[in-house]
């Protein structure tokens, strides 16, 4: 079997698992939730599933190293979080630093409608 991880999920682990001493509850229950999950994965990749991130999350994680004011250290931090797990893709290690230069160059984090 197949586990996606999407993009919130993800970012709840590394936030959780960033937490080496949770000061109050909020971040005591995020700390326990970032376990739990990385925990999960673990396991289930030990019974011979497959814990996955699809091209898409792996680049909306690029965009969020992109925007913090620390890039080689939010890249290099997730670049070993990203490590175990598989990558579905279409190329997704090029496509998401692709996806994160340009959202990152473009200057936001929402993408502007015009309405005609």
């Amino acid at each position: 079997m197949i586990w996606l991880l999407d993009t919130d999920t993800v970012i709840n682990m590394i936030r959780g698992l960033n937490l080496v001493s949770p000061r109050n509850l909020k971040q005591v229950a995020l700390h326990k939730q970032g376990h739990r999950i990385f925990d999960r994965a673990r396991k289930y990749s030990a019974l011979g599933d497959e814990v996955a991130l699809s091209a898409i999350t792996v680049a909306e994680l690029e965009f969020g190293a992109r925007r913090s004011r620390q890039y080689e250290r939010e890249r290099s931090l997730l670049q070993r979080i990203l490590l175990p797990f598989i990558h579905l893709d279409f190329e997704a290690k090029e496509c998401a630093v692709s996806y994160g230069k340009i959202r990152h160059d473009f200057g936001g984090s929402r993408l502007h409608h015009r309405k005609s």
